[in-house]
């Protein structure tokens, strides 16, 4: 533990030198680039030291999470063709049980993309339940919120985006039994109306945008339209996703969060609880 920490001082230490010494170039450079992208590297070199001592997100098997959510053994409805940008295998198993156990009757999905994951929430959410699913139109294009972006997190963004123009929004869950649960929105969930569901979603599906700001502004949502007792699940919390990673182990400082262990998932449970033989 020692070594690990003393390791992640010195990386760090190191990305704050390699900047310093590389401020007389990007000024020169670009003094606009300097303010917005540079800087911000700067400053989340030290917020990474913080949080390297701070609390990181618990990890919780699929067994420890059918013990967290206290539910019987269920009888899951998957699809398998998943590609880029959908939930994997092990993360549908998850979602699938997380609402047969949970059995939301208002759900919001914030990033239909194809319609892989709103197939999972809308087939295993009970016959009357209604999801709500947000997508930025194919039209529009994700270099007007560029700036609000990391460089990796716009790249997987866009080239997601792009891939929609080829096919449809939620094609996957409108082709199946279960569209006539789903209502299809559409806008930037930056300016999206989300009073009309404030209070209201006991379960939130948060997979649009991958900026820190994205995230700090869909989860700000997620939690005000969660109910009294609801969950919100995070998508791509891994190392190529540096602001979710960021966002949500900052979160976890404020809020009981859980990872799910083998997938990029990470759950808020309302009200919190701590699982089983944990203290």
């Amino acid at each position: 533990m020692f070594i690990s920490r003393l390791l992640t001082l010195l990386y760090v230490l190191y990305k704050i030198a390699f900047n310093i010494l590389l401020v007389p170039y990007y000024l020169f450079k670009n003094s606009k680039l300097f303010i917005h992208h540079y800087l911000r590297n700067f400053v989340d070199g030290v917020i990474n030291l913080q949080l390297s001592y701070g609390r990181h997100i618990e990890s919780v098997d699929l067994v420890g999470l059918q013990a967290l959510l206290g539910g019987p053994n269920p009888h899951l409805h998957l699809q398998f063709a998943n590609q880029f940008g959908n939930i994997n295998f092990q993360e549908g198993i998850a979602i699938a049980y997380i609402i047969q156990g949970f059995k939301p009757k208002a759900l919001f999905e914030i990033g239909t993309f194809d319609g892989f994951s709103t197939y999972h929430l809308a087939k295993n959410s009970p016959p009357d339940a209604i999801v709500h699913t947000l997508n930025l139109p194919v039209d529009h294009s994700l270099s007007d919120y560029a700036h609000v972006y990391s460089l990796v997190e716009y790249h997987s963004d866009t080239e997601t985006h792009e891939r929609l123009k080829e096919s449809e929004i939620g094609k996957l869950y409108k082709e199946s039994d279960a569209a006539h649960k789903v209502v299809q929105h559409f806008g930037n969930s930056l300016e999206f109306d989300f009073s009309p569901f404030r209070g209201r979603i006991e379960f939130c599906f948060i997979d649009g945008g991958h900026s820190y700001h994205h995230l700090e502004s869909d989860t700000r949502n997620a939690m005000d339209i969660l109910a009294e007792r609801g969950v919100i699940v995070w998508h791509d919390y891994n190392v190529q996703h540096r602001d979710i990673r960021r966002f949500l182990r900052a979160l976890s400082l404020k809020h009981k969060l859980y990872h799910i262990e083998g997938t990029r998932l990470v759950i808020y449970l309302k009200p919190e609880r701590t699982a089983p033989g944990k203290s």
